[in-house]
């Protein structure tokens, strides 16, 4: 080795000394405290679950199948690290990953089959974090594990990545607010790649806080969605591609919203935000109107950790199955604290929903050889219901309970002409029912 080959080496071996001696030893803690640094906090979970799902691929109560609908086991395993800087003041660094491991048994002869990993990683940092001008970067990385809409050998599985900026002017103690943020999303499926996408994401969002706790918002989301296929196909019974029976309408949606979020009376609370949308697609059926989103809420209790809501959405969104769906939703939700260690959550929501097609009045392709005919519009009346009771022993040990309905009531479907069902996962009951547990380091 060279002579000046070996003195980088040296002085590289010097700095990576002098690195760990800058950083701290990690102090002392109890178990359940993670670890900790003079910069940065480690945090190590595990999340436990196992029960019971009533109806694992979203069949109807009535449809005929040499199965029928049968409960299913489901166990799983998902580790967590977090990171996160303590005491920001040049940079904000905060990084989040888990793996989760969902085993699916009984029932079904392919409900193992739905068995596989799913997997977050999450990063972000903020540069200048308690300063007027704020500039901040993330990237989310997803993968689902799910199953179909119906008995298959083949779990239904979407990969989501998310990255973006966003660039805040927030001068003096915050009065006056202004952000700015791009993302870039790509979703990919392996079931049904022809409905693989592309979408831009930017939004400006601008608040006036004229009261501590009371601010008047202006929001201006603009959104590009480019499909990477022109067509999208239909999903035949053994879960794998028929031929082509729709077109993908790539589209560019604009939200213009405004109103006001904050304090009624001390406990009280009120988010009135209402504005205007347009789908702007290239092709078809199209939408404008109205949007809403409203929610009222009362703070209660010790410190006010106790919360009750009723809220109301009015939006439209983009949908695999068709061009885009409209929605009023309604909801529910309560946040209840008993002392120190139990904790209750009820959150319940109804939507009425209809899911318009590209093209208006129908369309007919073919699946297999069946004529499909595609109506105008489907109409949903989509119903979740989540509770959960928490219990926590010691900061290391948590054990809870939790219980998920989702229900879709509807008799509008799409209609198979020659052979073959209708399309499932329209109309289902589905229950879950889990017992869960997590460990903390």
């Amino acid at each position: 080795m060279s002579k000046p080959r070996q003195n980088r080496t040296l002085l590289s071996a010097l700095g990576l000394a002098a690195t760990l001696c800058a950083w701290s030893a990690p102090a002392l803690a109890e178990p359940g405290d993670g670890v900790t640094t003079e910069d940065f906090k480690i945090s190590l979970f595990a999340d436990l679950a196992g029960g019971v799902n009533t109806n694992l691929y979203f069949l109807a109560s009535s449809e005929d199948t040499s199965e029928g609908i049968s409960p299913v086991g489901r166990f799983t395993l998902t580790p967590h690290f977090q990171l996160a800087t303590r005491n920001p003041k040049l940079a904000d660094l905060s990084l989040d990953l888990s793996v989760g491991l969902n085993v699916m048994a009984g029932g079904y002869d392919t409900a193992f089959d739905q068995s596989g990993l799913s997997s977050t990683l999450a990063g972000a940092v903020t540069f200048n974090p308690l300063g007027a001008f704020r500039f901040h970067i993330d990237e989310t990385f997803t993968r689902t594990n799910e199953a179909p809409n119906q008995p298959s050998a083949q779990s239904f599985n979407r990969i989501i990545n998310r990255v973006g900026a966003t660039a805040s002017i927030v001068p003096g103690d915050g009065v006056l607010q202004g952000h700015l943020s791009y993302h870039n999303n790509i979703a990919l499926h392996n079931i049904l790649p022809t409905a693989d996408y592309m979408r831009h994401d930017m939004l400006g969002r601008f608040v006036w806080q004229f009261f501590p706790r009371t601010a008047a918002l202006l929001t201006v989301d603009w959104r590009i969605l480019q499909y990477f296929s022109e067509s999208r196909g239909a999903l035949n019974s053994d879960v794998g591609l028929g031929a082509d029976v729709a077109p993908n309408v790539n589209s560019k949606p604009l939200r213009i919203t405004g109103g006001l979020n904050g304090l009624i009376t001390n406990g009280l609370s009120l988010r009135i935000v209402g504005g205007y949308g347009w789908g702007f697609y290239e092709s078809g059926a199209n939408f404008s109107g109205v949007l809403i989103d409203t929610q009222l809420s009362y703070n209660y209790g010790l410190s006010r950790r106790n919360s009750v809501s009723l809220g109301y959405a009015r939006d439209f969104n983009d949908s695999i199955l068709g061009s885009y769906t409209t929605s009023h939703r309604f909801s529910l939700g309560l946040k209840q604290k008993f002392g120190e260690r139990l904790s209750i959550g009820l959150q319940g929501a109804v939507s009425l929903r209809q899911l318009v097609f590209p093209i208006s009045g129908g369309q007919v392709g073919t699946d297999g050889g069946a004529v499909v005919v595609l109506p105008s519009q489907l109409d949903d009346v989509p119903i979740t219901l989540n509770a959960s009771a928490d219990y926590t022993f010691t900061k290391w040990f948590m054990l809870g309970v939790q219980y998920n309905l989702m229900m879709n009531l509807t008799d509008s479907n799409v209609a198979v002409a020659a052979g073959g069902d209708a399309l499932g996962g329209r109309e289902y009951v589905q229950n879950i029912f889990m017992v869960r547990a997590r460990f903390t380091y």
